[in-house]
C-alpha cells in the first residue's frame, strides 16, 4: 500500500521534468506501428526517413527515447536474424552554426560505426580535423568548411567500416536550435540525398520538431520535407492516458495498488492527453497516497491536482510556476490574466476579439497593445485580421490553455462552496 512507503516496496517512478521512461512508455500504438515499419524498411535496405512533428510537451523526446532503446530488437519482431540497428541519439540543444552541426553529426556516425584504428587513422588524414578527448575535433590549423564536406564524409565513412551485418539509426531530438541556423535543412537535405544511394539504404534517420521548427526548415529549403515520412503527436488518447497513468502506479511504483476508475478517467479528462501532465499529477497523486489508505479515489486525486497550504505542492501549481509564469513577469496588471482565462475557457481553441471585449473591462486599444504583449512573449497567436476573417487568438502551447482551464474550474468550485 502506498501509506507503507519506507518499507522499501514502493518509489515514486514519475518524474515531470524528463521525457518518460522508455520502460514506462505507453500508448502510441499507430506512431509506433509506422515507424516500426520505416525501421524495418531500413533493414531491408530500403530505408525511410521519420520526421515526428508536434508541440511541446505532447512527448516527442519521450518517443525518440523509447526508439532508440526498442530499434536494436526490431530484427527479432521482424524475423530478420541478418541484419540488426546501431543507434546514435543526438540533442542539438547548443549548436550556434553549421560547422558545428556537421562536427557533431560526423561524430555521432563515427559512434554508430565504432571507433576502430583504421578509422581514427582515416579522419587523422583529414586536413583541419583531429582526434581529442571528445571525439573528432576542430585542429589549430585553418578551421576546415566542414558543413561542405559532411556528405562526401559521412559516404566515405560508411562505404570503408559499415558493416553489412548492420543497419544505422540516427535520431536527432531538440532540434529547436539547429532550425534557426541558416542553411541547416540545406546540410541535412544534401546528406539525406546522398544516402539514398542504393547500396547506402541501411541508414534511416528519425528528427523529432515542433510545428514552429519545421516551418523553419521548409522556409530554409521548400522541398525539405519531400524527403521524411510524417508522424503527427497529439495528445494521448482517454485510454492511453488511463493506461499510463495506471500501469505506472500499480505496476512500478506500488505493485497491485487499487485506483477507482473514474479517478483514472478524471485524471484523463483533467490532463487533456498531455504526457508532462499526466506525469505531474501522477507524482503528486503519489505523494498524497503516501498517507492515505487505498483505493486512490477522487479526494486524493483533487489534492494532486490543486495542492494545499501544506506539503502538497500539486501538479497545477507545480506546472504553472515551472514553465508558465515566467512568461508572465513584468506583467502585472491582473487584465493579463483575464484575458488568457477568457481565451482558454471559450468553447473553441481560437476565440475572437469580440468575447473579449464583450467580457472584460477593458477598451479595445487597450486590448490590443495587451494582447500585442501576450503575442511577442509566445503565449498567444492571433489570426485573422481581415474584413473576411474576424481577429481570433489562441495559446501557442495547447497545455498552457489546459493549466488555464483547470485554473478556472478551481476559483468556481470553491466560490461555490
Amino acid at each position: 500500500m502506498v501509506y507503507q512507503l519506507l518499507n522499501g516496496d514502493s518509489f515514486n517512478a514519475f518524474e515531470p521534468d524528463n521525457p518518460v521512461d522508455p520502460r514506462l512508455f505507453a500508448g502510441r500504438k499507430r506512431e509506433l506501428a509506422t515507424i516500426n515499419q520505416a525501421l524495418v524498411q531500413t533493414l531491408k535496405r530500403r530505408s525511410r526517413h521519420i520526421l515526428v512533428r508536434a508541440e511541446r510537451w505532447l512527448g516527442k523526446t519521450s518517443l525518440a527515447d523509447y526508439i532508440k532503446e526498442s530499434a536494436p530488437n526490431v530484427h527479432k519482431l521482424a524475423s530478420i536474424d541478418e541484419v540488426s540497428f546501431e543507434v546514435a541519439f543526438r540533442r542539438f540543444g547548443s549548436c550556434t552554426n553549421l560547422d558545428e552541426a556537421a562536427l557533431l553529426i560526423l561524430n555521432d556516425f563515427k559512434t554508430l560505426l565504432g571507433s576502430s584504428d583504421e578509422l581514427m587513422d582515416y579522419v587523422k588524414k583529414i586536413k583541419g580535423l583531429t582526434i581529442g578527448p571528445l571525439g573528432i575535433e576542430f585542429s589549430g590549423e585553418k578551421q576546415i568548411n566542414l558543413r561542405l564536406h559532411l556528405s562526401e564524409m559521412v559516404i566515405k565513412l560508411l562505404e570503408q567500416y559499415g558493416e553489412k551485418e548492420k543497419a544505422y539509426l540516427y535520431i536527432l531530438d531538440e532540434t529547436r536550435q539547429l532550425s534557426h541556423i541558416p542553411g541547416s535543412a540545406n546540410l541535412l537535405k544534401d546528406l539525406l540525398e546522398a544516402l539514398n544511394q542504393e547500396r547506402l539504404r541501411n541508414v534511416m534517420f528519425l528528427i523529432t520538431v515542433t510545428p514552429q521548427d519545421d516551418e523553419r526548415f521548409r522556409g530554409d529549403h521548400e522541398s525539405f520535407q519531400r524527403l521524411f515520412r510524417y508522424v503527427e503527436l497529439g495528445p494521448l488518447t482517454d485510454e492511453e492516458s488511463r493506461g499510463f497513468l495506471h500501469d505506472t502506479l500499480a505496476k512500478h511504483c506500488v505493485p497491485n495498488l487499487k485506483i477507482e476508475e473514474a479517478t483514472l478517467y478524471e485524471a484523463a479528462r483533467l490532463s487533456s492527453g498531455f504526457p508532462g501532465f499526466l506525469q505531474e499529477i501522477g507524482f503528486w497523486l503519489f505523494e498524497v497516497g503516501k498517507t492515505k489508505k487505498p483505493p486512490l479515489g477522487e479526494a486524493e486525486l483533487e489534492l494532486a491536482v490543486n495542492g494545499n497550504d501544506n506539503t502538497i505542492q500539486g501538479a497545477l501549481d507545480a506546472l504553472y510556476r515551472k514553465h508558465f509564469k515566467h512568461d508572465l513577469e513584468g506583467l502585472t496588471s491582473a487584465q493579463y490574466e483575464e484575458i488568457l482565462s477568457t481565451i482558454a475557457n471559450y468553447e473553441e481553441p481560437l476565440c475572437p476579439r469580440r468575447p473579449l471585449l464583450d467580457r472584460l473591462d477593458i477598451s479595445a486599444q487597450a486590448l490590443t497593445v495587451k494582447t500585442g504583449e501576450l503575442i511577442e512573449r509566445g503565449i498567444l497567436i492571433k489570426e485573422g485580421g481581415g474584413r473576411k476573417k474576424p481577429i481570433c487568438y489562441a495559446f501557442r502551447n495547447p497545455m498552457h490553455r489546459t493549466i488555464y482551464q483547470i485554473q478556472s474550474a478551481v476559483t468556481r468550485k470553491k466560490g461555490s462552496r
